[in-house]
């Protein structure tokens, strides 16, 4: 049974051919642009996997 995913990425195209994939495989998909805003609501909702550039503007778990 597929999961929740969490996709952390400014990157709009790329995003959305991921989450059309894994929306093909019956997984849950929530979208973030910014770090700040998904770990935010992160904190209150569970997913099973965080997907996340390294890149992002504001908190990321590799560079700020």
């Amino acid at each position: 049974m597929p999961g929740k995913v969490a996709i952390i990425d400014r990157s709009g195209s790329e995003c959305q051919a991921l989450k059309a994939q894994l929306e093909a495989a019956y997984f849950e998909v929530r979208e973030y642009e910014y770090g700040d805003d998904a770990f935010t609501e992160l904190s209150t909702e569970k997913v099973d996997t965080i997907l996340m550039g390294v890149d992002l503007e504001g908190s990321c778990g590799i560079i700020n």
